[in-house]
Order: C-alpha cells, then structure tokens, then sequence
C-alpha cells in the first residue's frame, strides 16, 4: 500500500500511447521516448508509477522511469479488474483505466519492480522465442505425420517439413545452451540449487528461472504457485454447495505444462514426492490429481533449497521443512 509519502499515479500502456492520472488528472503522452522524457518532467518528485503487466508494451517505460529515480510497480491486470468489478465500476476507457490504477495503488500492496539485469532480460525473452520455436516445431511434427498417413504422401512436401524441423531442432538446442549459460552467469547459486531437486532439469530450472528474476519475486513459495496458477480451487458454502477441488488456472500454462512433466520423474526419483503421489493414489486420488500435487510439492522444494541456499538431499527432508 502506498503511504502518504509517496503519490499514486496510475499508467494505462497501449501499443503507440500512455494516459497517465496523477492527482485525478489524466494526461496524454506517447509511448516512446519523446513521450517518456516529457512525462518524467512533469510527474511529482515523488510518485510511484502503476503499471498492469500488458504484453511488452510497458517494461521499456518501466525501465526508463526507474532510472529516473521514481518508484515502479507493475500489477496483475486480474488484481485491478477484480478492484473494478469491487467498485461497480463501468466504463471501460484508457483514461478511465488510468484512474481505475491510480485508486488500486492507494489500497494495493505493491512490490517494487526492479529491472533484470541484462543476462535474466536476455533469458527472459530467449524463453519466449523457445517457447514459441517449440510450438512450431510440435505443429510441424503434427503435420508431418499427418502427410505421411495420405495415400500417395508428397516427397518434395516431407522433406520440406523434415528439413524445417531440423531446423528448429538446432535452434531450440543453441538456446537452451545459451539459457543455461545466462542462468549460470547470472544467478548461479539459485540456479545450482533448483538444478539439484530431483526432477527438475536443466530446461525447467532455466524457465523458472526466467519467470521469477532468480526467485527475487516471490517472499515464499505459496505465493509462486499461485502465479504459476497450480494452487487449488475450492468451491463450498453453506451446506448446499460442495463443489470438487480443482486447480486455479489463471496463471502461466507453458510453466504448468512444464513442470506437470517434471512431476513424472518426481513421483519415481524423488523420494518425498514419491511419497506424496502414493500416498494421494492409494486414497484413489486420479493420477492427473496426484501429479498436480507433486507440482507444488516441487515448486516449494526449489524454493526452499533457493532461499536457504542448500542443495536438495533426497534422503533428508527436516531440514527444509519439505
């Protein structure tokens, strides 16, 4: 929550503009670096700028206002429609949206953005282009099979797709390399101890070091499986409304598809998470239920092996509290 040493300024980004609200005020600024200096000029000394986390539309603002020395926070688009809904609020403008934030930053807790430095700005966004490059590469795999199930399959229309996959083959490998050599030079005792949880790999531990900044988000690791989107649901009131436990899915999909993955080695090499998934399945849990709960079993061992930086010892849990 922002005190009274700081004044709330709400900024709705768009693609080309900003509207910006400070004090009840909105003005309009374009969203380049013109547009930049001329807001950095005209916002109080000390204002802390409020951002929702809008594609990659806000991050080169983000980043310039911080240098500048004004306080950042960049927020969950769900947190401030939520406010909205709170409010019965009904228009839907970008100046409206910029006094909507404005008056979220007075109740919010708001963490602190703090830029990445340029090996994790890298290795975040060489895990976007993978991400895609290995949608492609599935797509084309999908294709292929498809092709080769015709009756009279085109040789020229194969190898076209075959040499193309191979193509990506190569560049999702130098990627990875590259990943993994950003996440070692960057952050690499976290890295070291995330790589140690059995179960979790080279690919995985990369990724989640990505979405976290090195694990400098997040206070505990309840908070992270909430943003991954792997904490359960539950529907019930009164005594009516007993509704099934599900998993809230509102948060990052490929890091769920991931490590939804990684909870297969897990339940065989990891002897707590072994322990956990028989547990579930001997009380007739379905498999799929049982895997999504070794997912958080796996995110809170990274995170505690991050933040009290040890290794992961399989055989040895008290410690770690996992």
């Amino acid at each position: 929550m922002i005190n009274n040493d700081f004044t709330p300024v709400g900024i709705d980004v768009s693609k080309a503009t900003l509207d910006v609200c400070v004090n009840g005020k909105v003005c309009h600024y374009e969203n380049n670096e013109k547009g930049y200096q001329k807001l950095a000029v005209t916002l109080p000394s000390n204002s802390w700028c409020v951002m929702e986390s809008t594609s990659t539309y806000g991050y080169r603002l983000s980043d310039y206002l911080v240098g500048q020395g004004f306080a950042v926070s960049i927020v969950n688009p769900l947190s401030v429609k939520r406010f909205a809904q709170m409010n019965l609020s009904r228009t839907k403008t970008d100046h409206a949206d910029a006094k909507l934030i404005a008056e979220y930053a007075k109740i919010a807790e708001l963490p602190k953005y703090v830029p990445p430095s340029d090996e994790m700005n890298e290795l975040q966004q060489l895990e976007t282009v993978l991400e895609q490059l290995i949608k492609q590469r599935t797509a084309l795999k999908n294709q292929l099979e498809a092709l080769k199930q015709m009756p009279r399959p085109s040789k020229s229309a194969i190898k076209a797709l075959e040499t193309t996959i191979k193509l990506l083959d190569k560049q999702i490998e130098t990627i990875e390399q590259k990943m993994h050599q950003n996440a070692q030079s960057d952050c690499p005792e976290a890295y070291e101890k995330a790589l140690s949880v059995k179960g979790i790999g080279k690919r995985t531990a990369t990724l989640l070091m990505a979405i976290t900044h090195g694990f400098s988000l997040f206070d505990n690791s309840r908070q992270l499986s909430a943003y991954i989107g792997v904490c359960p649901r539950i529907a019930q009131s009164g005594t009516s409304i007993r509704g099934k436990t599900h998993i809230c899915k509102l948060g990052l999909a490929n890091v769920r598809a991931t490590l939804y993955m990684c909870a297969h080695a897990a339940a065989k090499y990891n002897n707590a998470c072994k322990k956990l998934y028989q547990r579930l399945i001997a009380k007739g849990k379905a498999k799929k239920v049982a895997l999504m709960a070794v997912v958080n079993k796996l995110i809170h061992q990274v995170f505690a092996c991050v933040s009290k930086n040890v290794l992961f010892d399989n055989n040895y849990k008290i410690s770690l509290g996992i």
